[in-house]
């Protein structure tokens, strides 16, 4: 062999070797935070093949330094990813992610109703309640330290704390304070969710995470349910409709006539033996509505798009009338005039029935906008025509591969139903005003 082409293989080898050395170094690393001079030791569970990126930063709170160092801190990490690639549209977009575990120990162990002094202080606001709250400011910088202080990927993260809590609970926080001209949303999310998350020792931690992070966290869904048959006031509309011009709960809509539905049906709620009964108006999709494509398709015609009564949540936890694991809690399925929803059940609408544990085409498609936008670039106007069409040649879940546009929209007549339901609601998100970073 040449000498020279000799020294040259062993150098490009040296050279390889060196890069992968340095490729490994990157995939730990820890920080302290200046506020309290605690420490934040962060593994890179998986960086992105395709696009430049979307981080999801996943920490826990009310683990002990034991739990960390015989991997139990990491199991329930990689639960939480598991469960946040298990339900589509998220399974296929995986390689756009990049995903870190942020390991910060407790000095107790488990979450209460009582602020502890735990890595992030979460707690339950109330004794029976599922309102979830923590030390925002610091979860807020680890993700900000995790994230090297790069503000263009800190402002679309999603950072998901994990409690250590067998309760039944979870809430959602956004940043609504961006503008969107292609009407996809953007903005850092918070979502809190307890690792046990159990009802009659059934357990919901897939259902509620993937609700809590993927839907309000990732697509800024609207919760698909309500908690009363009310008029909503004037101010609710308006603080509604804003924010929908910034992209957030775009999977519902308001429409100020209920008089003259194209479809209507009765629910009726048995709860404690008592049988309330609501007459629940429908309307077709039309024209402009951004679902409307897909419910003239023939694949999505098993899930009945239509604009169903009932689809915006606004009132506050301590309105609602959940008291303990065996209450009967009236509200899951009840409505509010004017918001309607886009199918009777799915993830964003409750985590109990065998058909709610996927998503709506419209929530699916909001969640693919998003994930492109921010791995990719903007694909365009979330209205676009051509936007959906790419969507539904991606969707897995689409019974037909055509894109042929059906004879006309379908919404579902909606028959009496009887339930009884022992879950109470999860809360609406909370918006963040304001995020204070070091």
């Amino acid at each position: 062999m040449n000498k020279l082409l000799h020294i040259s293989i062993i150098f490009m080898s040296l050279l390889l070797a060196s890069c992968g050395k340095d490729e490994d170094d990157v995939t730990s690393f820890s920080f302290t935070y200046p506020t309290d001079n605690s420490k934040g030791y962060v593994k890179v569970l998986q960086q992105h093949t395709v696009g430049n990126g979307f981080p999801i930063i996943i920490m826990a709170d009310g683990y002990l330094q034991s739990d960390i160092t015989s991997g139990t801190y990491h199991n329930v990490v990689s639960n939480a990813v598991n469960a946040l690639f298990a339900v589509e549209p998220m399974t296929s977009l995986k390689a756009y992610f990049d995903i870190y575990e942020v390991q910060a120990a407790s000095e107790v162990s488990g979450i209460t109703s009582t602020q502890r002094n735990t890595a992030f202080s979460t707690y339950f606001e109330s004794t029976t309640g599922v309102m979830i709250t923590g030390d925002n400011t610091k979860i807020e910088n680890y993700a900000w330290y995790t994230l090297k202080k790069d503000y263009s990927k800190f402002h679309n993260a999603l950072v998901i704390m994990l409690v250590n809590s067998t309760r039944y609970g979870g809430v959602t926080q956004l940043a609504a304070n961006y503008s969107s001209t292609d009407s996809i949303p953007g903005g850092f999310s918070l979502a809190y969710v307890p690792t046990g998350c159990k009802v009659n020792n059934v357990s919901y931690f897939t259902q509620v995470l993937q609700h809590e992070a993927i839907g309000h966290g990732i697509g800024k869904l609207a919760d698909e349910y309500t908690e009363k048959y009310d008029a909503p006031s004037q101010e609710v509309i308006d603080k509604y409709l804003n924010l929908q011009k910034n992209g957030l709960y775009i999977n519902t809509k308001y429409d100020a006539d209920t008089e003259n539905p194209v479809v209507e049906g009765t629910l009726r709620m048995t709860s404690g033996g008592t049988v309330t009964k609501y007459v629940i108006g429908g309307h077709t999709m039309q024209p402009g509505d951004i679902g409307y494509l897909f419910a003239c398709d023939a694949g999505y015609s098993n899930e009945e798009l239509g604009w169903i009564q009932g689809g915006y949540t606004y009132l506050t936890p301590s309105t609602t009338l959940y008291t303990g694991d065996n209450t009967n809690y009236l509200g899951w399925y009840t409505t509010e005039k004017n918001f309607y929803r886009p199918t009777w059940r799915s993830l964003m609408n409750d985590v109990i029935e065998q058909d709610s544990k996927t998503f709506n085409a419209l929530s699916r498609y909001i969640i693919y906008c998003r994930v492109l936008k921010v791995a990719q670039g903007s694909p365009g106007n979330i209205h676009n025509e051509q936007l959906q069409r790419r969507f539904m040649q991606f969707d897995t879940m689409r019974s037909y591969s055509s894109a042929a546009k059906g004879a006309a929209p379908h919404a579902r007549s909606i028959k009496e139903i009887s339930t009884e339901q022992t879950l109470p609601a999860l809360p609406a998100p909370k918006l963040i005003e304001k995020i204070t970073l070091d």
